[in-house]
């Protein structure tokens, strides 16, 4: 699963590589043309290809591709070789020339390390990754989100001080992001949080024009469901989301379908022909796919009211009773919320 500030990483870093060479050299065409092998297979998510492709660039351009070496670092923390990520990252970091360029590198080394040691559970991989974004911020001030990845390691560690005070920075900072100003107010509410499998981040727009933010939903049980109108079993699903559309009515609990149909109209038309009424979300660039690495469909992600991800599964057998602990959940803790609020207006 990769993590909420995947794709803030790579928009950062990609646009703060400005020094460095990021287009190919006339006098290697063939580097232009894995450049552009590599770019359709990433767009297309053959993410195996788009790291071969982006490797073979590199490779003639003896190593200096930058825009390669960015790329290979993303791609490979996605795909979970993060050795192969750190690795790149640190080459890239030899290659720059610019404050600005470097700490680029160095986060998304630390990012690297930071997924590593938290499958691994290696204090000294933390301790690697805290080093590399300590180092970001010393080449450039100014990148304040290494201060949130930080925040993250730190909490993973077991230094809930420490990670108070980064995350307390970099809500001050006037560059913080706001794709993860809502994640670290809810890791300073809760520290325990950071330690957690927490659901990627996303906002998104849906068929009726409103605008999702997960963070937003904060409280609410979210069942997020993958799946296309050309998908038999994802079809066949379709009565069990209405049963528990109607089930959990009124209560803390939100379907979200996310479908991956390239043909809107299409998808328009199923949604509208088969009533259903809980918010819809077409993935046609194939974004939130790749946040939550689904590989088959339907896949449906389990989160509960804190926003960590408790289940990850293809179909929907067994989900009904997890839903309803969860649900019940929140809502006690709902209730429990309302009578405080009561008591305290009394």
């Amino acid at each position: 699963m990769r993590f909420c500030w995947t794709l803030l990483l790579a928009v950062t870093t990609l646009a703060s590589i400005s020094g460095a060479q990021t287009t190919p050299s006339a006098e290697n065409p063939g580097e232009q043309k894995a450049l552009d092998k590599a770019t359709k297979a990433e767009l297309t998510h053959h993410d195996a290809d788009a790291i071969d492709a982006y490797r073979e660039a590199n490779k003639i351009a003896a190593g200096g591709c930058v825009t390669c070496l960015t790329h290979l670092s993303t791609l490979s923390r996605q795909t979970g070789d993060y050795k192969k990520s750190a690795e790149a990252a640190a080459q890239m970091e030899q290659i720059v020339t610019t404050p600005q360029d470097k700490s680029a590198a160095a986060i998304l080394q630390g990012s690297a390390l930071l997924r590593d040691a938290t499958n691994h559970k290696k204090r000294a991989l933390f301790m690697n990754a805290d080093a590399q974004f300590k180092q970001a911020l010393q080449l450039d001030p100014e990148a304040t989100e290494a201060l949130f990845f930080d925040g993250v390691t730190l909490g993973r560690m077991g230094d809930d001080a420490a990670a108070h005070a980064a995350f307390t920075k970099y809500l001050a900072s006037k560059n913080s992001n706001s794709v993860t100003q809502a994640r670290a107010r809810r890791y300073l509410e809760n520290p325990e949080l950071v330690r957690e499998r927490m659901a990627p981040y996303f906002t998104l727009e849906t068929m009726r024009g409103k605008v999702v933010n997960l963070d937003a939903l904060q409280g609410k049980v979210v069942l997020l469901d993958f799946w296309a109108t050309w998908c038999g079993p994802c079809v066949a699903e379709l009565p069990h989301l209405h049963r528990l559309e109607e089930q959990f009515q009124g209560k803390p609990f939100v379907v979200l379908s996310i479908s991956v149909d390239q043909d809107a109209a299409k998808w328009q038309s199923f949604v509208q022909q088969h009533n259903m009424s809980w918010p819809q979300y077409r993935d046609g660039g194939g974004v939130l796919t790749a946040t939550f690495a689904v590989k088959a469909i339907p896949n449906y992600f389990t989160i509960d009211g804190d926003g960590v991800l408790r289940a990850d599964q293809l179909g929907g057998e067994g989900i009904d009773g997890r839903l309803k602990k969860l649900v019940d959940t929140a809502e006690t803790r709902e209730q429990k919320s309302r009578l405080s609020s009561n008591s305290g207006n009394h």
